[in-house]
């Protein structure tokens, strides 16, 4: 049997699945690491890795029902594109021809999904962390009957618990024998636990209900219920077998058989066709599906249908067995809608020994093109990501009867020795359990629904979402800190952009904004390119103090700089484009003299005044202007010029003025400017706001959209009938740090205008989480 090394190969390294956002086996747990590593899958990841699920509200959910589904709309004629981010430790590809640390790699990129509520709905993030509840079959030949009892009670047992594979797939790999034509190296295996035996998985243990000889061999040669999207290689000569072996056209087998007593299927321990027949059994071939069509009862019928749909029977649709992991019935011939051709391609370089970036400076990504379903259900679906790498010291290919490694002469073992000039010994790190190791990580449940009737099926729909969650990025490790995904986006003017967020409010604890364990995101324009500060009057916690002037109401606002003298508080607050104050009337006097008293009366300690007659003794002037000033308040027998230098004016308690030298250093000096508070107008970025995912709201008016945004669909709309306005005053304001606004949020679909576009989340914009900015350029 020839198998791809893209499963067969010394594997070294973690891979964490960014956006959508990978479990790596988390769920809800506040601890720092994952409550078990068997819950869904086996990852082979650090303990520390993954994002829990999404709640929908402000608070944590107390049930499945309360937690968080993405919602991305189906492809059309058009498609609607998704862009994967992960990052993975030992690299991929080499930088260039003479690349030391050249990484033999791939990505297999796949998903699951389901139609939501089906007959045949297994997915389910669970809300409890043990594993699914599996009880092995007996040792002597099991009856129907006990087999459905059996059943039923892992069943019962595991209603809150996370699924995605199937408990009748585990069932059917527990039972069925082992390939033994594969590479074992050193590792014994025994003969019971079927094809959950593996190298890798020697004792068989149980990961969720992942059949773990499917999930380290790819393609894999029995049918699996994940579908290909891409198989991403640094060998591009493996993708014509990949072509040809993918599970998306070609046909799998397996051993049918049924129980004598009852007219449902057994799970077979035939491996081949050879051992099917002499079980009595029939060697059945499957294909995996992305649809059934139900309603065409003949081949002739689904023949006509492809020609309807535009696809090509044979090809893109065929009648013939579908691969239902869970359906215990005898198979059934159906038109079949296939899933398209796995995407086989270069994949992206990234160093090695490093969770980081590609050449081009971003996560390694993957944009998907998402299905379209001929029905128009919505669907619960899953990703999945593996990823393989070797070290080049092996052959691309080997069985059970290849077992050379480094050299011909010596068999595989753990920690091996190379002696060099017949005396030095050097042990090398090898462990026979980790050649060809596989390392994974999945998503939580998302949904691929049916397009709004007002999203025609011509237009490209581009969906932007955040990665990340709560803490600085030692604590985020080997997550990451939060960011808009993609962060740069390159459109059309046509294209439309649907822009939504999921976050948890389980984080362990950790530094951060806003309220603890929370995520939380919004979207708000930028004004001023490569600012920190959105668009809306920017309202700082400054001192003010106010007074009438001419019939003129005046609002300073005050700076204060510690233990100055004179000359040089002029020079600071000449910086910050403020003065050293100078009362110009008896109201301005009395307005700072009392700023500068406590609520309690206490006085906060004098402080210089813009005024000295330092030019010319007795004349007396504005520090900053050299103008002479028309208003004093001296307290009396002042000014004196004691000693022939005091040329600098001093308010003191009682509001009066004394004149004192220039050398006097005093504790607080104050500054103050015109109070101005910064309005910039709101940039014209949408040009047509296609869907939102609240209702009544009108959106000719874009006010609505910008105020949804920035509330995490907190506020519905600025005014009028939706859930809840902004001008209600009925309603509870929403907290700043969007500590009371849902952790997800569905979303808008826009056409934004020509141009280059910015925006942040105001509250993720600290030193622990900085910079979460997103730009849109728009050609």
């Amino acid at each position: 049997m020839k198998l791809l090394s893209s499963l067969l190969s010394a594997a070294l390294g973690d891979i964490y699945l960014h956006f959508p956002r990978g479990s790596n086996n988390r769920l809800n747990e506040h601890s720092e690491n994952r409550a078990n590593a068997n819950r869904l899958f086996d990852s082979e990841n650090n303990n520390q890795g993954g994002y829990n699920v999404g709640d929908k509200t402000d608070v944590e959910a107390e049930d499945m029902d309360g937690q968080s589904k993405a919602v991305y709309f189906q492809s059309g004629s058009s498609p609607s594109e998704l862009t994967l981010e992960w990052t993975n430790q030992h690299g991929c590809g080499r930088r260039d021809a003479n690349d030391a640390n050249w990484v033999d790699c791939s990505y297999t990129i796949q998903y699951m999904c389901q139609p939501a509520g089906g007959d045949f709905h297994t997915l389910q993030n669970g809300f409890d962390t043990d594993t699914a509840t599996y009880t092995p079959p007996p040792m002597d030949m099991e009856g129907g009957q006990a087999y459905l009892d059996r059943m039923e009670y892992d069943k019962e047992r595991t209603l809150d618990k996370g699924v995605h594979e199937s408990w009748h797939y585990y069932d059917n790999c527990f039972k069925r024998e082992r390939n033994r034509g594969l590479f074992v190296a050193d590792r014994s295996r025994n003969r019971d636990r079927g094809a959950t035996r593996t190298r890798q998985n020697e004792n068989g243990a149980q990961y969720g209900y992942e059949c773990p000889e499917e999930r380290d061999y790819y393609p894999y040669w029995h049918p699996s219920p994940w579908i290909d999207i891409a198989h991403l290689t640094s060998e591009t000569a493996q993708c014509p077998e990949v072509f040809d072996n993918s599970g998306n056209r070609a046909a799998k087998n397996l051993c049918v058989q049924y129980y004598d007593d009852m007219d449902i299927k057994m799970p077979s321990m035939a491996n081949n066709e050879e051992a099917c027949h002499a079980a009595s059994g029939t060697w059945t071939s499957f294909y995996n599906f992305q649809e059934i069509i139900d309603s065409i009862s003949s081949e002739q019928q689904c023949i006509e249908k492809s020609g309807e749909l535009g696809k090509v029977y044979g090809d893109d649709m065929i009648w013939a067995y579908p691969f239902i992991s869970n359906d215990m019935l005898a198979p059934d011939e159906k038109c079949l809608i296939l899933p398209p051709k796995v995407i086989c391609e270069k994949a992206q370089y990234t160093r090695a020994n490093h969770l980081g970036n590609t050449n081009n400076e971003k996560s390694p990504s993957f944009t998907w093109t998402l299905p379209n379903f001929y029905s128009e259900e919505t669907r619960d679906c899953a990703l999945r990501i593996r990823y393989n790498i070797t070290t080049n010291d092996y052959p691309d290919e080997f069985d059970k009867r290849q077992t050379a490694t480094y050299f011909d002469i010596l068999k595989l073992e753990d920690d091996p020795t190379v002696t060099m000039f017949d005396e030095l010994t050097l042990q090398l790190a090898i462990n026979t359990a980790q050649v060809s190791r596989v390392f994974q990580d999945r998503s939580h449940l998302f949904q691929i629904a049916p397009r709004p009737s007002v999203v025609d099926d011509d237009r490209k729909i581009v969906n932007v979402g955040v990665r990340g969650r709560r803490g600085n990025i030692v604590q985020a490790y080997p997550s990451v800190e939060y960011d808009f995904s993609p962060q740069n986006l390159d459109v059309s003017s046509e294209d439309l952009v649907h822009i939504q967020w999921e976050g948890s409010n389980t984080n362990p604890a950790s530094d951060g904004e806003g309220r603890e364990h929370t995520d939380r995101n919004n979207w708000v324009p930028i004004v001023v390119p490569g600012a920190s500060i959105p668009y809306g009057a920017y309202d700082p916690a400054v001192e003010t103090f106010s007074f009438v002037e001419n019939e003129e109401t005046i609002t300073l606002e005050v700076n204060r700089f510690p233990n100055v003298q004179p000359e040089e508080l002029k020079s600071l607050c000449e910086g910050i484009d403020s003065t050293i104050p100078a009362p110009t009337s008896e109201a301005y006097n009395d307005a700072i003299k009392a700023f500068n008293t406590g609520v309690n009366g206490n006085w906060k300690g004098n402080f210089f005044l813009g005024i000295t007659d330092k030019d010319e003794e007795g004349v007396w002037n504005n520090i900053h202007s050299d103008q002479p000033i028309s208003f004093f308040n001296w307290r009396r027998n002042r000014p004196d010029n004691k000693d022939g230098v005091e040329h600098h004016a001093l308010m003191i308690k009682n509001g009066q003025w004394d004149d004192v030298e220039k050398a006097r250093t005093i504790t607080k000096g104050i500054c103050v400017r015109p109070h101005l508070p910064k309005e910039y107008e709101l940039p014209e970025m949408i040009e047509e706001w296609v869907w939102s995912s609240v209702e009544n709201v009108e959106k000719s008016e874009m006010d609505n959209f910008y105020v949804q945004m920035a509330s995490s669909g907190y506020y519905g709309c600025k005014e009028g009938n939706c859930e809840r306005a902004l001008n209600n005053p009925d309603i509870t304001k929403m907290n700043a740090k969007l500590n009371d606004a849902p952790a997800q949020f569905l979303g808008n679909i826009v056409r934004f205008k020509s141009g280059e576009h910015q925006s942040m989340c105001t509250r993720n914009n600290n030193f622990s989480n900085r910079a979460q900015k997103t730009d849109i350029t728009v050609v």
